[in-house]
């Protein structure tokens, strides 16, 4: 705000008001005396924009001047620090304050009508001067001090031209001018802006007028912008009856949505509007009449409707439907130029915009083609400007969603869009990545960037037009945006011409490409039919077709239905005469003259170009400038090359934009003529459309072109001082390449050279690999012959790009050649080294493994790194001497904190070894365990760098495998881990985290935590843009997890291949799909049992590719899945045929988890089938199963969780071989258990198939019954259809049991949902532990029927019992129940129960289904339905043979009816599924019972020995001093819990308790009393553990821990508050504790429930963190961790 306004000449006599940025005063003239009234910027330091904008309004005011009602504006006076007065006729009061002054804010009819003429009248005038207002609104509206006339003000954002295109982007305007804008005013119509515009202006004012209220409310710019598209007005009326229906019409005429439906002329609406006055003033009824009788088209007006693509729109509109349900789509919309493709697409802005969504467009150049990504940058800009004009809240949820997204590369998307920085903030640098990964990265950024603002709720519609000039990185983006499988909500549209795209054209190669993609739909655009024409002319001429029928088709005829052709015909006849408008009747008339007929051209763009040189020759030059630089264009680089200033080539361009030559692209545009020579404002133009352009370049004779560009390049970079920013420099080498052959300069030269270098470093940098070469191979043209001699820094810096980029570009052998130019002038070894580096890179990636050794090895014998291309065993073991030589007595974790290298020499030494990695992993030799050895002892030897984290993680994946000490490989591959987290190292961090994962994570941690750790792998393969070893990652995410069901293992593992897919590596795709097809054969739909083939993979023509390529790994994957799928179907022989083949590439599966699969597969089919060899054989093969039984037992030493079961497994089998048949069945069994605790289903259900077999062979079916029930129920659960069925077919008691409980004819399950129906009865079926499955049974079938609580009741001997009961969230009430309708449940606690529903069940075996348990019935009496009014009632009997009677009871009490049809034969069915596992498990059970009564004489004898070994154990498991679990009996029982809980799931709590200050205490009482006081904080520890479950252990010193499973948050809080208080009230004296003056503990407490997203080392590092915070706070206090 200014201070008080002084202005010589004038005394100020106060302020009348301020708002919007403005002040105004009521003032004397001192001249004459006069009053007036002047208006100025409300502030002390203007902007520039401010101030052209009162300019503007003067000058506007100045055309208008002797306008009857138009605010005079008497001169326009500088003053204060660069600001403008404006001196006007005195008038201090406005339509607002009148209306404010007013009763409801509502005017009487008659003044109000009165007004409405007034501003007719004076709009008619104003338009008259072809002057669009644009904001009429009330304050705009004013009244003349002297006379009381109304006058009209606010020309600020007037328009000077018939037809206004509008830009989306609304310029800064009051939150009042919003509410009186039109829909075209919006720039979401489609449709240029005309004086129609200000008729809905009108109408917002008269409807507010009328009723004392706005149509519409809004509380921001978006909801403003919804409203006038799409809201309709109520009929005023309606809103107030005094109202007259006539007038309320007229209102809602003036608001129609489409100006063609509005009044058309001031002549109509002010007939209308005196109808309404002359019948209120003489008092006569105003009855409903025709609108608009006297009403014709004020002037000429193109028509903007669409014509003729009817059909067209409705596709594209349901295209966009199917992206606001979510679903992304392609659309090409395809025709030739002018066919009107642009106009269709955007007709889909006015209805995103009631979805809340987002239209951006750009359009590619035909002359301008070197910039990647450069339009759709253009489209992210909007994106992000759309989302500034947002509220605050909703701005800080886009950042949050942008920041997640983007990670770590938020810079790589601020370089396209600056205004992204306003948002985000800035961001760090991005990590430098090599070209692959570089461009990988940045496009899976950027689409990663679209995914934030495609989403529910904000489609987005993405419009490229003219995709033929597309550069070749965008076509790849558009690739990845179109097949992401992560990508929804958005519908991207490429609008290009048919006739410009050959067979060889990259956009006709990438839509072959994609051409059956789902997401792709074509829509052809061809010329607009004859009748169409005709209807587009009659509606120009405001007449019926038939009348201008002899027009439209000479029209029709010359301009071949092209509607841009014919509109522009249509403008040029009105131009010249030949269209004129009778001034009588309002009446449009036309008279082509023959001669000037055959004289225009058939040729649009001749056509254009006549029209062009009619022009002054100043709009002329300036177009001919305009369209050299390209389609858009801004002012400031026009005034540049046209050597005038900003103000000067505004008022040149003029005539262009009046004739409609060239649009605005931003409001700016009428105030560029009134600014000084300070350049600041600087709106952007573009051609009206691409003929136009090419018309206007045409303009320039064709020899003049080069010369021309160098002018305008040397222009350029004049006004830049000499320097070239990024933004302008591909514009200005373009301009001066195309002239450079008249550059005769030396100095101009190099500098162009320079400035091309940079050009092709800039495209390169953006994977435009084409255009980069382009730009350094000039570079190098305008270099001297003897460069490398005269500029050898530069030279090398060129000779580097060139050669990278004809790499890039497949051009190998040139790439070759100069990389031989760059050795030939290498100025050191360092120098050579480097270059010999990129060779091995290449030749790696070009697969020229041995040419990329070579190459490395030279580059390290320069480096003085000695490395033998055929090491010997003794080379390695050199080599393994020197790692523990190099580490030198240091911890392993030591390693992390070792220096980091800064020698160059060292770091291209690892860089190169680096490089051949996979050439020597893919050799099948000794040297890539050479290779890493050797880069280990670099290492070890010079310190740290990114290629140390991968060279420790590879050396641990050489001690899991080939060494075989995995111990020790997991140490070091932790240490990689540390060090690239340390080194923040993103390149290298896919592969490392991948490394580390597949190859040694699961030797010592459960198979089940991989996936977590893959997933982190795909994370750092999207940031990293490293997508090998993204797609490695996916293709094993999931795939490991033994306890996941194969059903939904499957359905993840295959949307993880999408993501394989995405990255197009065949390597990782086959092998990724060949364990797909092994799931899919589990899941019996491939064509047979012994076959991976499905109709849409054929694994023989898999087989042969990888063959091809030498694929190994795959090939190894490829036989132990085919000897997986045969043995277990018990085609031992070709199993074994397999397993053959698979010891020759042994090597090709070190260290993978397939490794472990093929021993157990090997071991199962050797020993099924030993009987059958010959006593050689049998000698060799014992001997291999010894060998493979003593490998799997050393890994079971390192990793209980996967290895122990196999090997109890394999040593049943051993000891079945041998003979030993009890052991043989106990050793099974502790298979069968050991698989169950740690959730291997596969491997339980095998070795319940194997014991079963073993006693099948002994002639014990009795026995073996219960076992193959197990093997079915478990193999059943994890979803083995095929096994299962094959079970059934082999042996018919299985399938007895099914089919007995088979749902009945008629059924209704067909409805269900099966997947869910087959889940839980998985579920089921699977547990072997009879009171588990009971409970676990009636969760079950609550979850699926619905009920709120239920029990499950036994009836054994006449008695019946409560075994499983699921309580109500609310309890029953409490009321008196006789003891006869209450059962026992197993704590002895009475349940009420109704006693004569469940009697009638257990005697009919029927189940009963109360809808309204209240209602009558036979049951109403019963002493429970009287008591406790139940309401929906179900109770199904279980019914299973030898005498064991069941029957499930449950409620909801919510409502009536719950129980359907549907959910009790769902019931039935899972009831029926219920009894046959409740059999398997009694039959199991009974089987266990047998087996021990067996073993009971062996019991006895080694009683005593197993006694003592208890004691030992106990020992062993116990501490010293106090008692209590010692810590690693502690770690194992934690790490117990988490994989039980894991699988169920349920919360894990754990509590962490130190004494305070006891080496106080220590010190001061002596160390006998400290023990004492240990002992007894841990007696009373474990007094208040209640349950069994829990546990207490000494975790070190003065450390205990609380171990308790199933326990809440809450629940552990009280835990620890209950043994906090506890030992504070043993009192034991301690004066030198700060807390207390007695023993106090501080206790930490952490909850998590497990899952494979988190580990067991949060939970435990989380409730240490919580200890630490305890003490920290003042000790003798408990802390719960924020999150665990």
């Amino acid at each position: 705000m200014q201070s008080e306004l002084q202005l010589p000449g004038y005394t100020i006599s106060f302020c009348l008001w301020r708002k919007a940025g403005r002040a105004a005063y009521r003032a004397r003239r001192l001249s004459d005396g006069a009053d007036v009234c002047i208006e100025t910027l409300d502030t002390e330091y203007p902007d520039r924009r401010q101030v052209a904008t009162l300019n503007h309004e003067a000058s506007i005011a100045s055309r208008l001047d002797g306008v009857k009602g138009v605010r005079r504006v008497h001169d326009i006076l500088p003053h204060g620090s660069g600001n403008l007065a404006l001196v006007t006729d005195p008038c201090e009061r406005s339509l607002a304050s009148v209306m404010a002054e007013s009763r409801n804010r509502r005017l009487p009819l008659p003044q109000t009508l009165k007004i409405a003429q007034a501003l007719v009248q004076i709009l008619s005038d104003i338009h008259a001067q072809d002057i669009v207002h644009k904001s009429l609104t009330p304050h705009n509206v004013l009244f003349d001090s002297r006379s009381g006339a109304l006058v009209l003000s606010g020309f600020n954002i007037a328009s000077e031209l018939g037809q206004e295109r509008q830009a989306k982007q609304l310029p800064n305007q009051p939150e009042a001018a919003l509410a009186y804008m039109s829909p075209e005013q919006t720039g979401r119509m489609n449709r240029s802006l005309d004086y129609r515009s200000d008729y809905y202006s009108l109408g917002l004012l008269l409807f507010e007028l009328l009723t004392g209220q706005p149509p519409f409310t809004a509380n921001n710019t978006l909801e403003w912008v919804h409203s006038h598209i799409s809201r309709l007005p109520p009929a005023p009326h309606t809103v107030f009856e005094d109202i007259p229906e006539a007038l309320s019409d007229i209102v809602l005429k003036l608001l129609a949505k489409s100006p063609e439906e509005r009044y058309q002329s001031s002549l109509g609406l002010l007939h209308d509007l005196s109808r309404c006055a002359t019948s209120i003033e003489q008092d006569l009824p105003l009855l409903p009449f025709t609108l608009g009788e006297k009403d014709h088209l004020q002037k000429f007006l193109i028509p903007q409707a669409l014509y003729g693509r009817e059909r067209e729109l409705q596709e594209l509109l349901g295209l966009f439907e199917q992206a606001v349900e979510g679903r992304s789509r392609f659309c090409l919309v395809h025709g030739y130029s002018g066919v009107g493709k642009s106009a269709l697409v955007n007709e889909i802005d006015r209805y995103q915009i009631r979805e809340r969504g987002f239209l951006v467009q750009s359009k590619f150049d035909q002359f301008q083609q070197s910039e990647a990504y450069s339009a759709l940058a253009a489209t992210f800009r909007a994106l992000v400007q759309q989302i500034m004009l947002e509220p605050d809240n909703q701005l800080d949820c886009w950042r949050t969603e942008l920041l997640g997204a983007l990670g770590p590369n938020g810079a790589l998307v601020i370089d396209l869009v600056p205004e992204l920085a306003l948002i985000i903030g800035e961001q760090p640098p991005v990590t430098e990545l090599p070209p692959s990964e570089s461009r990988n990265r940045l496009q899976l950024v950027l689409t990663a960037f679209l995914r934030v603002f495609a989403g529910e709720g904000h489609p987005v519609v993405l419009f490229l037009d003219d995709l033929q000039w597309s550069d070749t990185p965008t076509l790849d983006l558009i690739r990845r945006i179109v097949t992401s499988r992560d990508q929804s909500h958005l519908l991207l549209i490429g609008a290009y011409r048919s006739n410009e795209v050959g067979p060889g054209h990259p956009l006709r190669l990438l839509l072959d490409d994609l051409n059956n993609h789902r997401r792709i739909h074509q829509i052809p655009v061809g010329p607009l039919d004859e009748s169409s024409v005709d209807q587009m002319v009659a509606d120009a001429l405001r007449c019926e077709p038939e009348t201008s029928r002899t027009l439209s088709e000479m029209l029709f005829h010359r301009a071949q239905g092209n509607p841009f052709f014919t509109n522009e015909l249509l403008r040029q006849f009105h131009a010249q005469g030949a269209i004129w408008s009778d001034s009588g009747s309002g009446q449009w008339h036309w008279q082509l003259d023959r001669a000037s007929w055959d004289e225009t051209s058939h040729d649009v763009v001749e056509f254009m170009l006549d029209n062009l040189r009619k022009l002054p020759d100043e709009t002329q030059n300036v177009l001919q400038l305009a369209a050299s630089i390209g389609n858009t264009f801004t002012l400031q680089t026009l005034a540049t090359i046209y050597e005038h200033t900003v103000a000067e080539t505004a008022r040149a361009l003029l005539p262009a934009l009046k004739q409609y030559t060239v649009l605005p692209l931003h409001s700016d545009y009428r105030l560029a003529r009134h600014q000084d020579g300070e350049r600041v404002l600087n709106p952007s133009y573009r051609f009206q459309h691409d003929r136009v352009q090419q018309a206007a370049y045409n303009l320039i004779a064709t020899g003049e072109l080069p010369r021309v560009h160098l002018t305008v390049g040397r222009l350029m970079l004049q006004h830049g001082g000499g320097q070239v920013a990024d933004d302008q420099l591909i514009d200005i080498v373009n301009h001066l390449n195309q002239g450079r052959a008249l550059i005769q300069s030396g100095p101009e030269r190099l500098q162009l050279a320079e400035f091309n270098l940079r050009a092709g470093s800039r495209a390169r940098q953006t994977s435009a690999y084409q255009q980069a070469l382009d730009y350094l191979q000039v570079a190098e043209e305008l270099l001297p012959d003897d460069a490398w001699s005269q500029m050898p820094s530069l030279m090398a810096t060129l000779a580097s790009e060139i050669q990278l980029c004809l790499y890039l570009t497949g051009r190998t052998e040139e790439a070759d050649h100069w990389l031989e130019q760059m050795l030939d002038h290498a100025d050191s070894r360092l120098h050579r080294a480097d270059i010999l580096a990129i060779r091995t890179r290449q030749n790696a990636t070009l697969g020229r493994m041995e040419a990329s050794i070579h190459a490395a090895i030279e580059g390290l014998a320069l480096l003085g790194v000695n490395f033998t291309e055929h090491p010997s065993q003794h080379d390695i073991d050199v080599e393994r001497q020197r790692v523990l030589t190099n580490l030198a007595g240091r911890e392993i974790t030591d390693l992390v904190g070792a220096p980091v290298i800064e020698d160059p020499a060292t770091l291209t030494a690892m860089r190169l070894l680096m490089e051949i990695f996979a050439a020597a992993f893919l050799s099948g030799s000794k040297l890539f365990s050479y290779l890493v050895l050797k880069a280990v002892n670099l290492a070890l030897h010079r310190g740290n760098c990114p290629e140390s984290a991968f060279a420790y993680a590879a050396y641990g994946m050489l001690l899991c495998g080939e060494l075989n000490e995995p111990a020790l490989g997991y140490q070091y591959a932790k240490v990689g881990l540390a060090i690239n987290e340390r080194l923040d190292d993103l390149s290298l961090r896919a592969r490392v985290i991948y490394v580390y994962a597949m190859f040694v994570h699961h030797w010592s941690n459960h198979w089940a935590t991989l996936t977590p750790w893959f997933r982190k792998g795909i994370e750092a393969g999207y940031q990293s843009g490293d997508l090998l070893y993204l797609a490695y990652s996916a293709q094993d995410c999931v795939i490991w997890d033994p306890g996941m069901d194969l059903e939904t293992a499957s359905q993840l593992h295959q949307e993880n291949l999408d993501i394989v897919r995405e990255c197009a590596y065949q390597d990782s795709l086959d092998s990724g799909s060949l364990f797909l097809q092994m799931q899919r054969n589990f899941l019996g739909t491939t064509h047979s049992p012994a076959s991976l083939s499905t109709d849409d993979f054929d694994d023989q023509a898999c087989l042969e590719a990888m063959s091809t390529r030498q694929f190994m790994t795959g090939i190894a994957n490829h036989h132990i899945y085919s000897a997986e799928i045969n043995l277990l179907y018990g085609n031992y022989e070709q199993a074994l045929h397999f397993v053959r083949k698979q010891d020759k590439l042994i090597k090709s599966a070190m260290s993978l988890p397939q490794l472990v699969r093929f021993y157990i597969v090997a071991n199962l089919t050797l020993t099924t089938l030993f009987p059958t060899m010959n006593r050689a054989d049998q000698q060799a093969t014992r001997e291999r199963l010894e060998r493979d039984l003593a490998r799997m037992t050393r890994w079971a030493d390192n990793c209980e969780a996967n290895f122990r079961h196999l090997q109890f497994l394999m040593t049943a089998e051993l000891a079945r071989l041998d003979g030993r048949h009890d052991a043989a069945l106990e050793l099974y069994d502790t298979a069968i258990d050991t698989a169950r605790a740690n959730g291997f289903l596969r491997d339980e259900a095998t070795a319940f198939e194997r014991a079963a077999r073993h006693l099948l062979a002994l002639g014990k079916g009795r026995s073996a019954e219960g076992y193959l029930r197990g093997a079915h129920g478990v193999y059943n659960r994890w979803g083995a259809q095929r096994k299962v069925e094959q079970l059934e077919d082999e042996f018919p008691v299985l399938r007895q049991w099914v089919q007995a409980h088979l749902s009945p004819p008629g059924s209704h399950l067909a409805s269900l949902d099966l997947a869910s129906v087959m889940k839980a009865s998985r579920e089921i079926s699977g547990e072997m532990v009879l009171d588990q499955l009971l409970q676990k049974t009636l969760a079950i079938l609550l979850e699926n029927a619905g009920g709120q609580w239920g029990c499950l009741i036994v009836r054994a001997g006449g008695t019946f019992s409560v075994e499983a009961i699921i309580r109500p969230e609310q309890p029953s009430p409490q009321v008196e129940i006789p003891t006869h309708s209450t059962l026992s449940d197993r704590q002895g606690k009475a349940l009420a129960l109704p006693m004569s529903v469940i009697s009638q069940v257990f005697q009919r075996g029927e189940a009963v289904v109360l809808h309204d348990a209240m209602a009558d019935g036979p049951f109403v009496n019963d002493p429970y339905t009287i008591h406790l009014h139940p309401r929906s009632v179900l109770c199904v009997p279980i019914i299973v043979r030898e005498r064991f009677e069941a029957a499930v009871y449950m409620e909801n009490n919510l409502t009536d009816a719950v129980f359907t049809d549907d959910r009790v034969e769902l019931i039935q069915l899972l009831s029926a599924q219920a009894a046959v596992a409740i059999e398997n498990a009694r039959l199991y059970t009974q089987v266990q019972d047998h087996s021990r009564l067996l073993e009971e004489k062996v019991v006895e004898r080694t009683a005593e020995l197993e006694e003592l070994n208890e004691e030992l154990q106990r020992l062993a498991d116990r501490d010293g001093l106090t008692g209590v679990a010692n810590r690693r009996s502690g770690d194992a029982y934690l790490k117990d819990t988490w994989l039980r809980l894991r699988r169920q799931p349920q919360p894990l709590s754990v509590v962490m308790l130190d004494v305070d200050h006891f080496k106080h205490f220590n010190d001061n009482y002596g160390h006998q009393m400290g023990d004492e006081c240990l002992i007894r904080v841990a007696e009373t520890l474990q007094e208040q553990l209640q349950r069994s479950t829990d546990m207490v252990a000494r975790y070190g010193g003065e450390e205990f821990i609380l171990i308790l499973p199933n326990t809440d948050e809450n629940g552990a809080i009280q835990v620890a508050e209950n043994a906090r208080v506890a030992i504070e009230a043993l009192d034991i004296r301690h004066d030198h504790s700060t807390a207390r003056d007695c023993i106090t503990v501080s206790v930490g407490c952490a909850t998590i429930v497990p899952d494979d997203k988190s580990s067991l080392e949060e939970l435990v590092f989380a409730a240490d963190a919580a200890l630490y915070k305890a003490k920290e706070s003042g000790r003798n206090r408990i802390q719960a961790a924020e999150s665990a």
